[in-house]
């Protein structure tokens, strides 16, 4: 097992770019397996993207592509989780739901838990539902 380094923050676009820069201080992204988790509206996405151009959104393998609310079957999420992290040598993972966490969490180098706050996130979630994001 490996034993992640483990970031809390609560993140502001300033504070992003200083954790990517931290990050970068830690090592290369070339060696490192960083998990980002938050709730919704957290920021995980944006942070992600400071760390990587591509990275692995969690909602792109629980959810059916192209329909509204139907989820995959666990046994497909697992084996999509399984096939990114052992066909990556280093990634960037970022979602919200447990137990994908857990599991991708054996693996990490980095864990990285946003923490913004519930008026943050809540104030996300309205911006990005009036399409104002």
């Amino acid at each position: 097992m490996i034993n992640p380094v483990l970031i809390a923050v609560r993140p502001s676009r300033l504070q992003s770019a200083r954790l990517g820069a931290a990050v970068a201080k830690l090592g290369s992204l070339g060696r490192m397996k960083v998990l980002v988790f938050g709730n919704s509206g957290s920021g995980k996405s944006t942070y992600a993207r400071t760390l990587a151009r591509q990275h692995l959104d969690l909602d792109s393998i629980v959810w059916e592509p192209g329909k509204i609310a139907v989820q995959r079957s666990l046994e497909s999420v697992a084996a999509s989780l399984k096939s990114f992290i052992d066909s990556h040598p280093a990634w960037v993972i970022e979602g919200c739901y447990g137990e994908l966490v857990r599991a991708a969490s054996v693996h990490c180098t980095l864990l990285v838990f946003l923490n913004p706050g519930i008026d943050a996130c809540l104030a996300k979630q309205s911006q990005a539902a009036m399409g104002t994001t």
